[in-house]
């Protein structure tokens, strides 16, 4: 294992062994890679390599060093998950078993101090607030608060998330806390939110307590979810309250493994021996949190280190150090090289047409009439070798939301319309209270596909025309969307409103998020400068654009709920009437089903349209920035005619000094894959 000065994003942490050379900087240091970045930026810039291939890099180079990692806790309730998180953290910071948290979701990051924001939504607008101590968090986060937070807020008011900074060793590492809402038995609506917070997480924290046997409901939420994350683990908490907590652990650990637990769940033989073998590598931790807690309060000693030892929290810590956090940076650093050396091989490539355009005879109008005949690709009968795919995969999806909402709606029908005559009052307010999360959960899973779709078709695209310049800067996106979803970014500390420009942003995700911004920042410049289009600066753009949005903007999730909270307001109102009585909770039913069917769908639709449109106005684009680069060029080609023969010389030096300097960044480069050791 290694020493925390060692790891991925810990200030002052290195990577490989090697001695230093004679900067000071070891082949696989952090400060070399940063140096390498802006380097490179700045030879794009100096070269006139378009913003595009720059653009990217540049909005990380100084971020890119502090990744991390999330980890979602997820349990049923009053199993332990709050003061597991706690113990983890090192301090009572969420609400004690006693106070019941209301359906929240609260990440957990690190901070040089305490401080918790929420985001609500008002039954009008989204705010984000800053919370002045804990009493306040005690009031936005816990169902006692609930009318308080009506009285602030307006009757319709609903706290969407938290997000709570502290300074913690573990967080500081580079770890993200979730804290999910109580799944109440993981019935299917809850399965279903819980499985659709899923999308942009790292690992599970899957909470259980000894002497219960995993229930079917359980099991099935665990099928669903363990391939959808790259960590997982199962944590028994009470540990201290049996004296055979291992054993017990040990006996769910093997139902997990068994095939036989799947076959019988999932009936599909190879499913089953794919789930099992997939729960063979997932570690199993007991732990005793409140011990752990208890702990910290103690002298330190021999009682207090034998203490800690028993609760289990630093072998769980060791896990997500080593199976999240590490695995998560190396991830992220693999991406950062793929990046750099893609932009390293635009440089190079831009430096070599330089050259030919210098070069006397038909090599230099052979270079400029293959970037022609590249555009033309692309552009050739208005774009029918790439914009169909967008339009197939639009479509595709849009009926794939239209048949979501049809399946979930004949699911609800027999699951709840079916039984609502037999049932009790108290069941049919928790029938009531699971129909409303439905409809911000389909809006998720309708976010999930088209991202996926269209995802799909830009992938498709670039597998068409590999290695050219559109291709290469799509390329060069998806890899800053992966890594740029691990870095931190801040957010709004006050009741800011959260205006429909930002929830049309939140709804995107992923290429048509970043095409969106770039989109954006050209218009900017366009209105803010009349007359000729000046140069955007996409770097500033780009941090500008992202620190604009809430940091939660970057987990589909959360955003999917701020997005849901405005299509879906009254249903605050509905959730907080506590629908008794049959006719109410049919009219719940009638509502909710209406939701789907119609504002879920038809928000869906749209924004599946808006991203394909971001999509293309980015491709669009690059071309045009393409069929500048040609102009250029041509003009160049004009004058290098009137070039003596010591000025062409000259010219020529130069541009073969600039491709050695690239070619001994990119082996630098090498060198740090190997010092990281990748």
């Amino acid at each position: 294992m290694s020493s925390p000065s060692d790891r991925p994003g810990t200030p002052g942490g290195t990577h490989g062994t090697d001695a230093p050379d004679a900067t000071g900087e070891r082949p696989g240091s952090d400060e070399r890679a940063t140096r390498i970045v802006r380097s490179l930026v700045d030879m794009a810039r100096t070269h006139k390599t378009g913003e595009s291939v720059w653009g990217p890099l540049e909005n990380l180079a100084d971020r890119w060093q502090e990744p991390f990692a999330r980890a979602a806790v997820v349990g049923e309730v009053s199993v332990g998950k709050s003061t597991l998180v706690n113990a983890l953290v090192g301090q009572e910071v969420l609400p004690a078993a006693t106070e019941a948290l209301s359906a929240v979701t609260v990440e957990l990051r690190h901070g040089p101090h305490t401080r918790a924001t929420v985001g609500l939504h008002d039954g009008t607008d989204a705010v984000t607030r800053e919370l002045a101590d804990k009493e306040e968090f005690l009031v936005y986060l816990t169902t006692r608060g609930e009318k308080q937070v009506a009285v602030r807020h307006g009757r319709n008011a609903q706290v969407l998330w938290a997000v709570v900074a502290l300074p913690s060793p573990l967080l500081e590492e580079g770890l993200r806390l979730t804290d999910t809402p109580g799944v109440g038995g993981l019935d299917p609506a809850h399965r279903r939110q819980t499985l659709a917070a899923l999308s942009n997480t790292d690992a599970v924290l899957f909470v259980i307590r000894p002497g219960q046997p995993i229930s079917a409901s359980e099991l099935r939420f665990l099928a669903e979810s363990v391939h959808r994350v790259s960590s997982y683990v199962i944590v028994q908490t009470h540990r201290d309250q049996t004296s055979d907590a291992q054993v017990r652990l040990d006996k769910n650990l093997a139902v997990l493994r068994d095939p036989d637990t799947w076959r019988k769940l999932l009936g599909d033989g190879t499913d089953a021996e794919g789930t099992a073998a997939r729960f063979a590598r997932v570690p199993g931790v007991c732990v005793a949190a409140r011990h752990a807690l208890d702990a910290l309060d103690a002298e330190p000693g021999q009682d207090r280190d034998r203490d800690m030892r028993f609760s289990g929290i630093p072998e769980l810590a060791r896990l997500l150090r080593e199976e999240v956090v590490d695995q998560a940076g190396e991830l992220h650093r693999r991406d950062l090289l793929r990046l750099t050396e893609s932009t390293a091989e635009a440089v190079r490539a831009r430096l070599v047409e330089r050259k030919a355009l210098l070069s006397p005879g038909e090599a230099a109008e052979r270079a400029v009439r293959e970037r022609e005949e590249n555009v033309l690709r692309w552009v050739g009968k208005g774009g029918d070798t790439w914009k169909p795919d967008l339009e197939a995969a639009t479509t595709f999806v849009q009926d794939e939301v239209r048949e979501l909402a049809r399946e979930r709606v004949k699911l609800l029908e027999s699951t709840y319309l079916a039984h609502f005559e037999s049932m009790k009052t108290k069941k049919l307010q928790e029938a009531a209270a699971r129909l409303v999360i439905e409809p911000p959960t389909v809006l998720a899973e309708m976010r999930l596909l088209i991202a996926t779709r269209l995802d799909d078709a830009v992938v498709k695209i670039t597998a068409r025309n590999p290695q050219d310049a559109v291709s290469a800067h799509l390329e060069r996106l998806a890899l800053t969307d992966g890594l740029d979803a691990h870095l931190p970014t801040s957010f709004k500390q006050s009741d800011t409103m959260l205006d429909d420009e930002y929830l049309t942003g939140v709804a995107m995700t992923g290429i048509p998020l970043l095409a969106r911004q770039f989109a954006d920042a050209r218009r900017k410049a366009n209105e803010e400068e009349r007359g000729p289009v000046r140069r955007t600066d996409h770097g500033s753009v780009m941090r500008t654009t992202i620190d604009a949005l809430s940091a939660v903007a970057k987990n589909p999730a959360v955003t999917a709920i701020v997005v849901a909270a405005s299509l879906f307001a009254g249903l605050v109102a509905w959730r907080q009437g506590k629908a008794r009585t049959l006719a109410a909770v049919k009219e719940v039913y009638s509502k909710v089903t209406g939701l789907i069917t119609k504002d879920a769908v038809e928000h869906s639709v749209a924004q599946a349209a808006r991203e394909r449109d971001a999509i293309i106005e980015v491709i669009e684009a690059r071309l045009r920035e393409e069929r500048e680069q040609i102009d250029r060029d041509r003009d160049d080609l004009a004058r290098s005619t009137d070039l003596t023969a010591l000025e062409r010389a000259a010219l020529l030096n130069e541009s073969d000094l600039a491709l050695r300097e690239v070619d001994s960044l990119v082996a630098e480069l090498a060198g740090i894959r190997t010092g990281w050791g990748l």
